[in-house]
């Protein structure tokens, strides 16, 4: 089965035709937008989305949404995140970084078209990333605003 667009809030993504919005099932009543593989699935990835809606838009360099990232570590005593990267497609910029938790891996990325930035956080088992991390970095870099 083929890659389809769903929408979350307002921005629409490419997921696998396994990965659903699961945001209705969780037991938090304000929880973030979240995918998943209901099914075979071992981790989450969920977005926040920051709209710009008046005043000069913020256009974020790679740079910032670095720096966003790094900040994101210190706030939550993850330390430096390690794998760090950036990407540049079209108008959409990003950058990630990665963070070890006990049991967690954490994957988070700031994403941004100028205008809007989302957070989108990845989090799964530790050791068992690079089963679905590939997978989510392909949604992450599909997001348009």
């Amino acid at each position: 089965m083929s890659p389809r667009e769903i929408e979350l809030g307002g921005v629409t993504l490419t997921v696998p035709p396994n990965w659903h919005d699961i945001t209705g099932d969780l037991e938090e009543p304000d929880a973030p937008y979240t995918l998943a593989d209901p099914d075979e699935g071992i981790g989450a990835l969920q977005f926040s989305f920051a709209n710009h809606e008046q005043g000069p838009p913020p256009l974020p360099s790679e740079s910032d949404l670095l720096a966003l990232t790094r900040e994101f570590g210190q706030e939550q005593a993850l330390g430096t995140p390690s794998a760090e990267t950036t990407f540049s497609e079209g108008s959409l910029r990003g950058a990630g970084g990665s963070f070890h938790s006990g049991e967690e891996f954490i994957r988070v990325w700031y994403v941004s078209d100028g205008q809007n930035i989302s957070q989108v956080t990845y989090v799964c088992e530790w050791g068992r990333q690079e089963v679905e991390l590939p997978i989510c970095e392909d949604i992450v870099r599909s997001m348009r605003f």
